[in-house]
């Protein structure tokens, strides 16, 4: 399992992993005060046995917000916890900074050559293109630096 935060390209540096924390910190807040038990359990799962962090590029406050939008549906469709952070409005005026997920390795480790179809519900081909669709995205991104 691995969490993958995404930050803001102006981020570098350290600022990208204190970006990260802030993240981390508000997304367990999220899910230890509401929100799904399954997105919690993930969630928990990962901070107690694998704590595995990449921290990427997700360049600037346009592609974060667009980023966001993406991981809240993959977050549904997969039931995976999410997070994100935005700078107080008197620091950078608001500014979307990061944006996270959890996903277990199920995802990431997805391989490029296709799945079987054949038999499947429209809701498993549902979730197997989402599982899939996820994969290729978190491999489009570089680390932050």
């Amino acid at each position: 399992m691995r969490l993958y935060s995404f930050t803001n390209m102006y981020m570098g540096g350290i600022h990208a992993g204190i970006q990260t924390a802030h993240v981390i910190h508000t997304m367990q807040r999220k899910y230890e005060l509401k929100g799904s038990l399954d997105k919690k359990a993930i969630l928990d799962e990962w901070l107690d046995n694998h704590k595995t962090i990449y921290v990427l590029n997700g360049g600037n406050q346009a592609s974060l917000q667009w980023l966001y939008r993406e991981l809240t549906e993959y977050s549904a469709l997969l039931s995976l916890p999410i997070g994100k952070w935005h700078e107080g409005k008197e620091d950078l005026n608001g500014a979307m900074t990061a944006a996270c997920i959890v996903v277990p390795e199920y995802v990431y480790n997805f391989g490029d050559g296709g799945i079987a179809t054949e038999g499947m519900s429209d809701e498993e081909l549902k979730i197997a293109c989402a599982i899939g669709n996820l994969s290729r995205l978190l491999k489009q991104y570089r680390f932050a630096n």
